[in-house]
């Protein structure tokens, strides 16, 4: 993700969050920023055989990756995880 979105997800998460419900966006994200950097790879190479699983499926959808795998986050207009 380049940091130009980045930067706008943080200061408008639900604008985001609408863009990527209207299209097919597939989106993997860190649900905790403030790691370290060795903590941040270590999580995403925990995560990914999960996040080869979810890849194929069709989109929207947006995944966080925490310590303990990944989760379906809400994408703008959902009551909830979306059924694949």
């Amino acid at each position: 993700m380049g940091r130009g979105v980045q930067r706008r997800s943080h200061q408008d998460p639900a604008g985001e969050r609408l863009l990527m419900s209207q299209g097919t966006l597939k989106v993997f994200c860190l649900a905790n920023g403030n790691l370290r950097r060795e903590v941040m790879v270590q999580r995403f190479a925990n995560a990914m055989t999960a996040m080869l699983e979810q890849a194929p499926q069709p989109g929207p959808w947006m995944y966080g990756i925490y310590a303990d795998g990944i989760k379906q986050l809400t994408l703008y207009g959902e009551s909830g995880p979306q059924q694949g």
